[in-house]
């Protein structure tokens, strides 16, 4: 349900790659007079960015997931990226915030583009203090709701 309403509402970001194959046609085709190939292209998503929590001036980016096969080929970095890029360039947001998971893949990843202030992961130091921020920027939020209540939508 949740995926459907972002879809519809264009907050749905997604990679894909799209292969070529090609397949030898039949010369005995009565529709062919001679030998011919078919291409068909084949587009599979790899990757999904959210772009959710938005007001006038700051974007959340938030669900970004790519499946097992095609991890650690840099296909979330290119498109949290091209994400990021929009919302600040073209949308013309102040801000873009990560509403995300702390793993230390996903840190990564979040420290490659550029977005700071990551170095904590359950209090814990989880890579090497890099950042030109001191933490004054950086919030930790805890998501609450009321039972039964929809979660991440506002």
């Amino acid at each position: 349900l949740e995926a459907e309403e972002l879809i519809r509402s264009g907050l749905l970001w997604i990679y894909g790659l799209t292969t070529t194959t090609t397949t030898s046609l039949s010369s005995h085709s009565p529709e062919l007079s001679s030998p011919g190939k078919e291409k068909k292209k084949k587009t599979t998503i790899t990757t999904l960015v959210a772009v959710t929590r938005s007001t006038p001036t700051v974007s959340a980016i938030t669900k970004v997931y790519t499946t097992n096969r095609y991890r650690r080929r840099g296909y979330a970095d290119r498109l949290v990226a091209h994400v990021t890029r929009y919302l600040l360039e073209e949308e013309k947001k102040e801000a873009v915030v990560l509403f995300v998971g702390h793993t230390l893949d996903a840190v990564r990843v979040y420290r490659r583009i550029g977005f700071v202030g990551l170095d904590r992961l359950d209090g814990q130091e989880v890579v090497e203090k890099s950042d030109p921020c001191d933490g004054a920027d950086v919030e930790d939020w805890l998501e609450l709701g009321f039972e039964g209540g929809e979660l991440g939508h506002w």
